[in-house]
């Protein structure tokens, strides 16, 4: 089944998390370079996207900082980590990552860390905690590249929460009574059931 995305793209990263499809960068017409990422939620029934049911949409957390193509994307946790390619908006050649987070359906500049040289198209993967990126097209040299690198990444909250639990009660349970039960009964029967009588029934009859 032929679809069509919002925007005519070349060179994009694509990713699937979850139920929803990303694409992200790239170039479009007269080799523009592009910032925008779009989304398609693809749920469990794929006869809504062949139907055309299901659209794709711009991410509603907004893009890229920069225009880039011969970007790379990959999974961990919640999150996508962006990274890589060529750009033609101020660097040519960004280190930036970008990261994406599927919860809060955010993206920002990740201000810890970025990469140590950037190249178009490299091969990435994450392995348990380790995000190596091999080999691609080092524009700055004009040759590829047979280097990678790679980062260890910070254990993923496991299931985290998307919505805190709310504030505990303001009051808590009242104080127990203030006074414990009465005393019983203040005065008991003072005096045991009377002596018995002190001469018994006559002699019976």
């Amino acid at each position: 089944t032929a679809l069509t995305l919002q925007t005519a793209r070349g060179s994009l990263a694509c990713i699937a998390h979850e139920d929803i499809l990303y694409t992200i960068g790239g170039y479009g017409a007269s080799y523009a370079f592009l910032s925008s990422i779009e989304t398609l939620f693809i749920g469990n029934d794929l006869a809504e996207i062949e139907n055309g049911i299901a659209q794709w949409s711009d991410f509603e957390g907004g893009g890229l900082t920069v225009d880039v193509y011969g970007v790379r994307a990959v999974a961990y946790g919640p999150l996508i980590l962006i990274a890589g390619g060529h750009s033609e908006s101020g660097v040519k050649f960004p280190t930036v990552i970008h990261i994406l987070d599927t919860q809060s359906k955010s993206i920002t500049v990740d201000a810890d860390n970025s990469l140590v040289y950037c190249t178009n198209y490299p091969a990435a993967i994450v392995a348990d905690r380790v995000w190596f990126m091999f080999g691609g097209w080092d524009a700055s040299t004009g040759t590829i590249t047979n280097k990678y690198q790679y980062m260890i990444l910070d254990p993923p909250t496991a299931n985290p929460t998307r919505d805190p639990t709310a504030d505990p009660t303001a009051d808590p349970t009242a104080d127990p009574t203030a006074e414990p039960t009465k005393d019983p009964t203040r005065d008991p029967t003072r005096d045991p059931t009377g002596e018995p009588t002190v001469d018994p029934t006559a002699d019976p009859t």
